[in-house]
């Protein structure tokens, strides 16, 4: 927050509080006109976030004055910020990672990067960083596994499917063609070990042909893992193991829209579940 934003957000709350209640000393502010600002906010459309970053402005000030003891106590101290929700995270299809991995060409070193990148991210699930932190010695093409390094450097292994073994092949043999002092799996033309933005480029990259979904990012491919294993009748402890959670609430936070919709699904088709006509 810029000095000039803080200082416009106190400006319109105090003139608020002088013009609807005739205030204008701070040890007079209430929490109720502090709420009452917000519905005043929220009524002339200003965003969420913006609002609470006016609100966080109002509390931090009353914080300093009750440092230097302007103020003996602040009502407002504990005053909560707008919760905003998160955007729903809504999955690639399975046509719509078909249709854009079969029309990634791989006959040079970039386009078998980017191709083994993006199938790689679906068909394990991985998370953005554990593919960048991924080094030639994490594959076993005998036992046909990865070991991955995940959050707080839990490690875990996760299966590779035989459809990935050749695209692995074409991109190890250019990879040695290549001059770099490490080990990582995935690097840049020039050697280097990729990095976060590359690896969302590349996704949005070839993606945005082949859907129109507003989010095209690394973590949609890892939900769309999740989401067409249960899909296809996988059990959530599976999942769980895959995607490298640490409990089974995660996981079932992570797939409660798909948890959701299953259901229903269930519900209706089920035979134990459905009704006859006059029952």
């Amino acid at each position: 927050m810029t000095v000039k934003a803080y200082r416009n957000d106190l400006d319109q709350f105090f003139k608020f509080c002088f013009k609807d209640y005739q205030i204008d000393e701070p040890s007079e502010v209430s929490k109720n006109i502090l709420r009452s600002w917000v519905v005043y906010l929220n009524k002339k459309d200003i965003k969420i976030r913006s609002i609470n970053r006016k609100v966080s402005a109002v509390k931090g000030f009353y914080r300093f004055l009750l440092e230097v003891d302007e103020v003996e106590s602040s009502q407002i101290e504990d005053f909560p910020l707008i919760k905003i929700k998160k955007k729903q995270a809504i999955p690639f299809s399975q046509e719509e990672i078909e249709a854009t991995i079969n029309n990634i060409k791989s006959d040079d070193f970039l386009g078998a990067r980017d191709k083994l990148m993006i199938e790689l991210l679906y068909a394990t699930g991985m998370r953005r960083s554990e593919i960048i932190g991924l080094k030639l010695s994490d594959i076993s093409l005998e036992k046909m596994t990865l070991h991955v390094t995940g959050k707080r450097n839990k490690q875990r292994i996760v299966p590779l499917i035989a459809s990935l073994i050749d695209i692995l092949n074409t991109y190890l043999e250019l990879r040695k063609e290549k001059t770099c002092d490490h080990e990582h799996l995935f690097i840049t033309d020039s050697g280097e070990k990729i990095y976060d933005s590359l690896v969302y480029r590349v996704v949005k990259k070839y993606f945005q042909n082949f859907t129109t979904k507003q989010r095209k990012s690394p973590h949609i491919l890892r939900h769309s893992f999740a989401t067409h294993l249960l899909e296809e009748n996988a059990d959530l402890n599976s999942i769980k193991e895959l995607l490298g959670h640490e409990s089974l609430a995660a996981t079932e936070n992570y797939v409660k829209n798909d948890l959701s919709m299953l259901k229903r699904a269930y519900k209706k088709n089920h035979p134990r579940e459905k009704t006859t006509d006059g029952q």
